[in-house]
C-alpha cells in the first residue's frame, strides 16, 4: 500500500495461456496515514454556506451542496512550520438542483399519482443521482482568500461514477444511495505572497468560494474522488 493518503485501486486480469484477457476485476483501498507537520486540513463539515438558495449536506457532512447562486466560507489554521508561501487544495464540483433535493416536493406532491396528472421526474426518487455522460452540468467560480479574488475556476461537471471511489466506500448502512459515486475536480491555488504577511499575523487563512446561478459542491476527506478534504500546505 502506499505510504501516503491515497484512494488505490487494485486492478486484476484473467487471461489465458495465449495472453488474452478474458476477464478484468478491481477492488479500491482507502489508504490513510498522518499529515505531515506542514499541512493542516479541515472538513466542509466545519464550512459556512451563504446567499444560497438551498443548503444540504451529504456524506455524513463531508460533502457540502449549494444549490444556485452563493458562497462558501471556510476558516483554516496555519500549520506550526516556517511559511515561505502557502499553497491551497480542495475538490469541488458543480451542483446539480435535483427534484429529491427540492424540501418542498414531498408536500406539494403528497397524495398525487399519474391518475391525476404527476409525472415522473428521474430526479425525484430518494436514491437519484445523474450518472456521468455527454450532458455536462458546468459552472465557474471565484476563489477569494481574505476578500481578496485570487482565482476563477472551471467546474466541468457534477460527476457521478466509479471513480468517486470515496463517495461509495462512506455510505450510510441504511438501504439508500446517498449522491453515491458523485466527486469532483481537483484544485491548487497558490496563496499571492502580498497576502501571505497578514495571513501570518492573523493566524489562519479564509478562503471564499462564490459560484454563478447553478451551484456547487465541496468535498471533504470521506466523499468524492481525493483523499483529502481542504488542505493547506506551506513550503
Amino acid at each position: 500500500m502506499p505510504d501516503e493518503n491515497a484512494a488505490a485501486v487494485l486492478s486484476m486480469y484473467l487471461k489465458t495461456k495465449a495472453g488474452e484477457v478474458v476477464s478484468r476485476n478491481f477492488t479500491t483501498f482507502d489508504v490513510r496515514v498522518k499529515n505531515a507537520r506542514n499541512i493542516t486540513e479541515v472538513s466542509p463539515a466545519s464550512a459556512e454556506a451563504a446567499g444560497c438558495e438551498r443548503t444540504w449536506r451529504a456524506h455524513g457532512g463531508e460533502k457540502l451542496c449549494l444549490a444556485g447562486a452563493g458562497e462558501i466560507r471556510v476558516e483554516l489554521p496555519l500549520p506550526k512550520t516556517d511559511i515561505n508561501g502557502l499553497t491551497l487544495f480542495f475538490e469541488a464540483s458543480s451542483k446539480r438542483f435535483l427534484k429529491k433535493d427540492d424540501v418542498k416536493f414531498g408536500a406539494e406532491n403528497n397524495g398525487l399519482s399519474f391518475m391525476r396528472g404527476a409525472r415522473v421526474d428521474r430526479g425525484q426518487f430518494k436514491n437519484s443521482y445523474f450518472m456521468t455522460d455527454e450532458d455536462q452540468y458546468d459552472e465557474v467560480a471565484e476563489v477569494l482568500v481574505e476578500g481578496v479574488p485570487v482565482r476563477r475556476i472551471y467546474l466541468e461537471n457534477d460527476c457521478a461514477d466509479c471513480r468517486g471511489i470515496l463517495s461509495f466506500h462512506n455510505q450510510p448502512d441504511d438501504r439508500k444511495l446517498d449522491e453515491a459515486g458523485s466527486y469532483g475536480g481537483l484544485f491548487r491555488v497558490e496563496i499571492p505572497s502580498r497576502l501571505i504577511p497578514g495571513i501570518v499575523e492573523k493566524g489562519s487563512l479564509s478562503v471564499t468560494l462564490r459560484c454563478g446561478d447553478k451551484g456547487i459542491a465541496l468535498y471533504g476527506r470521506e466523499s468524492g474522488r481525493y483523499p483529502a478534504g481542504i488542505v493547506l500546505r506551506t513550503w
